[in-house]
């Protein structure tokens, strides 16, 4: 999961993509849709275990990296390599920022629309 300055967890999709009212209820007022996807999270901090800066020095891709828009595909090819490169800076054999906190889906609050959950 990528949130503002890098990557902050990571999981696996355990279900059907699905459109559903957006979770913003004044844009689900006015009809507006978004894509949920259930996700069983291994990894789920507030802090970034990869910067933008160190995925683009580990990894390359800047344009993935620093995009804004959601949904950006990550190619196989990369995708492999930042498994690698993702399960080191848990270790934190990167030289990256430790983990400062993270948790599994079971202590979430499952009413977190935003991580792709649905009560």
């Amino acid at each position: 999961m990528r949130q503002g300055g890098g990557l902050v967890g990571s999981g696996k999709i355990e279900g059907e993509v699905n459109k559903e009212p957006h979770w913003d209820e004044k844009k689900a007022a006015k009809g507006k849709k978004s894509w949920i996807v259930p996700v069983r999270w291994d990894t789920l901090q507030t802090m970034p275990v990869l910067s933008n800066e160190d995925l683009v020095r580990e990894i390359g891709e800047e344009s993935i990296w620093n995009n804004r828009a959601g949904g950006v595909e990550i190619r196989p090819d990369i995708a492999g390599y930042l498994e690698e490169v993702w399960s080191k800076a848990k270790k934190g054999e990167l030289g990256t920022a430790a983990l400062r906190f993270a948790q599994t889906l079971s202590d979430l609050d499952h009413k977190n629309d935003w991580i792709g959950i649905r009560p």
